[in-house]
């Protein structure tokens, strides 16, 4: 961080402190910080004055080792939460989760009209080497060889584009992947509901919402053993080669799309509640 990024990210503490330090007229019982980043070190500098209890929530990549927060926070004086085993493994020893909550979905937010499933295989994330596109081309690179109507589309937008785009160009999947860009969430679902298998291939997921609304949706799930996405239509791999394997037996098979709810908002909400109450 140079001294002009301090600057300003100094100005946005003070700004945040000064916002708290006014809503304090206000009887606060609770702060809730997401992300084990700077809002949780934010939050346990306003409760030096505010002195109520503090939850801290791990969302996502604040587990990893490059979090450069996690030595400067205080999880004694925390009660922490995070979405999934796996964002706790992740975080080892550099911190202590107290509970595990994922985030759930809401039911009125997805279509209720059946579609055709026109697409077979989708991905949904950011294009980030994280998401490790590279792999979902070179994954239905080697499918088409055997289903050379695949229908694949990615959904997202990031830094790996201009990569992805010459991928396409060099696996001669012009007519077998689209890029769409990023797209509202409306139309992600509206995507999802057209589509048979959500195909992730990203390196880590802390909870992987996107498991719960493609599971929501009538999908087949094929991931790497990240997040929270156990399911009986989730297809947990460890290598590329179990990933092919789960792919192809899924597309040579007939389509599942009875919906799976892993977690939905009201649960959510009563264990985050529950929480609130004992604080």
């Amino acid at each position: 961080m140079n001294g002009t990024e301090f600057q300003f990210r100094l100005w946005t503490w003070l700004t945040a402190l000064r916002y708290i330090r006014n809503i304090h007229q206000l009887p606060i019982d609770t702060i809730h910080s997401f992300w084990l980043e700077e809002t949780t070190l934010v939050g346990q500098w306003a409760n030096r004055f505010l002195k109520v209890h503090h939850i801290a929530s791990l969302m996502g990549q604040d587990a990893d080792f490059s979090n450069s927060y996690l030595h400067r926070l205080n999880f004694g004086s925390l009660i922490t939460s995070a979405g999934s085993d796996h964002a706790v493994k992740t975080l080892g020893n550099k911190g202590q989760i107290d509970h595990i909550i994922p985030i759930g979905i809401d039911r009125q937010d997805f279509p209720k009209r059946k579609l055709s499933r026109a697409i077979d295989v989708v991905g949904v994330g950011a294009l980030t080497k994280l998401k490790n596109y590279s792999l979902f081309l070179d994954l239905i690179g080697e499918l088409k060889e055997d289903l050379p109507d695949i229908r694949s589309v990615i959904i997202g937008s990031g830094p790996e584009q201009k990569q992805l785009e010459s991928l396409i160009l060099k696996y001669g999947l012009e007519a077998n992947v689209r890029l769409t860009g990023h797209l509202d969430r409306s139309d992600v679902l509206q995507h999802m509901a057209n589509s048979r298998i959500l195909l992730h291939t990203s390196s880590y997921e802390s909870q992987g919402y996107v498991f719960n609304e493609a599971l929501y949706s009538g999908m087949s799930v094929v991931c790497f053993p990240v997040g929270n996405a156990a399911s009986a239509k989730t297809h947990l791999c460890k290598t590329r080669r179990e990933m092919l394997q789960a792919l192809r037996n899924l597309l040579k098979s007939p389509c599942d799309t009875n919906p799976i709810m892993l977690q939905s908002i009201e649960e959510t909400v009563a264990a985050f509640w529950g929480l609130y109450s004992r604080a």
